[in-house]
């Protein structure tokens, strides 16, 4: 399974999507939007959302921190 994740660095949702994967023991990319714009915009166009975290398995979007709460109860970690 390839996951990345997209996030900010006061998002509390995002410091929890990486403590649930963490928990799982799921491995993961990160890629801190904060200081990066280009990415920032690029997601944006991706998404169609401006906010955090953005979650993508194996190159699909599945949302953000509640969709992967959803995921993780139906036994998708």
């Amino acid at each position: 399974m390839n996951i990345e994740i997209y996030t900010t660095a006061e998002c509390p949702y995002c410091a929890a999507a990486r403590r649930l994967l963490e928990k799982r023991k799921v491995s993961y990319r990160e890629f801190e939007l904060t200081d990066n714009p280009v990415l920032q915009q690029e997601i944006v166009k991706k998404t169609g959302q401006k906010t955090t975290p953005h979650i993508f398995i194996n190159g699909k979007h599945i949302g953000g921190f509640d969709e992967l709460v959803e995921l993780d109860q139906e036994g998708g970690l």
